[in-house]
């Protein structure tokens, strides 16, 4: 598990978890939801091979940025997460 990032609003954390794997190209890790005063379960935000990081919130807590490589992708890009999911953010 990664090092938490609270959002500006201080009601939210981003937190990556890898799920480690004897074979290291099933190892995964994703992004993961998790409200600061546990009142709600946390809720998985990404579901790839491809390792994300440099978590950066939006200052009005809706949206977060990441970094990461996915199919396609020649080199890491930046993608954006809303509610309603992710987009590279070109």
């Amino acid at each position: 598990m990664g090092a938490p990032v609270a959002s500006p609003d201080g009601r939210w954390a981003v937190v990556s978890v890898t799920e480690p794997s004897y074979d290291a190209a099933q190892q995964a890790s994703d992004l993961w939801l998790v409200a600061t005063d546990a009142s709600r379960p946390p809720k998985r935000l990404t579901g790839t091979k491809a390792p994300e990081s440099g978590v950066a919130w939006s200052d009005d807590s809706a949206r977060i940025a990441f970094s990461s490589r996915r199919e396609g992708d020649e080199v890491p890009q930046i993608y954006v997460l809303a509610m309603d999911g992710a987009r590279r953010g070109d």
